[in-house]
């Protein structure tokens, strides 16, 4: 049930220009981070979805016979 895959490509490399101005950038918890120019990235919280969808299984896993066939499935699905 698992693939790997493995991908090769030869690019050029360009160097990006010169720029005279910075800026600076604070990563933090609650944003994802904010600019010395006050732009502000959104923090997206993937992890809080996997999560849910963990104690989900985790709870299923714990209602099911120890060693049957439902209990191995809901076991695979805590795994992943």
């Amino acid at each position: 049930g698992k693939w790997f895959v493995s991908l090769v490509c030869e690019v050029e490399i360009q160097p990006l220009p010169v720029r005279e101005q910075t800026i600076g950038i604070d990563v933090g918890l609650k944003h994802l981070a904010v600019t010395s120019d006050d732009e502000v990235v959104a923090n997206p919280r993937h992890t809080r979805r996997y999560e849910q969808q963990l104690a989900k299984w985790q709870r299923r896993m714990s209602r099911r016979m120890r060693g049957g066939s439902n209990w191995h499935r809901a076991k695979i699905k805590v795994a992943r």
